[in-house]
């Protein structure tokens, strides 16, 4: 099981944490920038949104729910 943590934004630290029974995969990645710089990043792969909400901002590109893994990275400090 894969447990993550976000920051939100208050005055002081709060973070959220969730996890979920669905399959999840964790990569590390190295991003790449238009100027050439790099930086590693995480990534935890939702491997089945089919119980997403519809309205999740992961479906505004026109994916559905169950139709394809969705791949958010994190560009908190890790």
């Amino acid at each position: 099981m894969v447990i993550a943590c976000h920051n939100l934004a208050y005055p002081y630290a709060v973070h959220f944490c969730h996890s979920q029974k669905v399959e999840t995969k964790v990569f590390m990645v190295t991003l790449k920038g238009d100027n050439g710089d790099r930086m590693d990043a995480v990534t935890v792969c939702h491997m089945d949104t089919s119980l997403w909400d519809p309205n999740h901002n992961s479906f505004r590109l026109g994916v559905k729910p169950g139709t394809s893994e969705i791949y958010p990275f994190s560009h908190q400090t890790i």
